[in-house]
């Protein structure tokens, strides 16, 4: 419970730790994570740890049509991505990932990009509609996930995580190498 004018600041490298997933949170927060180094016209995955952050409002110097989500229904395709509509009165969705390109004045070198969400931050479980195919889906938490677990939980659903890692920046906006880090209950694959 954040009262009045309290402020719970959570940054880039910690966490909110919640012991009990049925506690309801009440207050804002504010939750901070540090992008891996952008160029111009890079991309990065993001996903909200709290409920209420305006997508639009987290990077606002992203053009309106740089801001996309993935067209989950049916059969997916890697380059299944749609422009989020009307970005300006849309907020992230718990557990939903989204692409966000830097902001259009970003500069040509790398630099990191310094996220914040505000709002209440997200406990309990969450759910998440997928489609056949390819996903974009988010931690909802201002805390790590067990990769395993997301595994045995959704072992029916799910047979792959791929990490975006980002590891290699785009060149006049594709991306020379496959940036997508994999794992499976056998093990993990690095990025390219």
């Amino acid at each position: 419970t954040v009262n009045g004018t309290g402020v719970l600041t959570i940054t880039s490298d910690a966490a909110l730790r919640q012991i009990n997933p049925l506690s309801v949170n009440t207050g804002n927060i504010v939750v901070r994570r540090n992008s891996t180094p952008m160029v111009r016209l890079d991309y990065t995955a993001w996903s909200s740890p709290v409920s209420g952050q305006n997508i639009k409002a987290f990077s606002p110097n992203t053009l309106d049509n740089r801001f996309y989500e993935y067209l989950y229904t049916g059969t997916t395709t890697p380059t299944a991505y749609q422009s989020v509509a009307n970005v300006a009165s849309t907020n992230f969705a718990r557990a939903k990932g989204y692409m966000i390109r830097s902001a259009n004045d970003w500069p040509t070198t790398a630099a990191v990009f310094n996220g914040q969400f505000t709002g209440v931050p997200f406990n309990g479980n969450a759910s998440i509609s997928l489609g056949i195919g390819y996903n974009l889906l988010g931690n909802p938490y201002a805390s790590p996930i067990s990769a395993d677990r997301f595994l045995k939980d959704n072992e029916t659903r799910v047979g792959a995580l791929y990490f975006w890692t980002h590891s290699v920046a785009a060149s006049g906006g594709v991306y020379p190498v496959n940036n997508y880090a994999s794992y499976t209950k056998l093990g993990g694959t690095a990025a390219a």
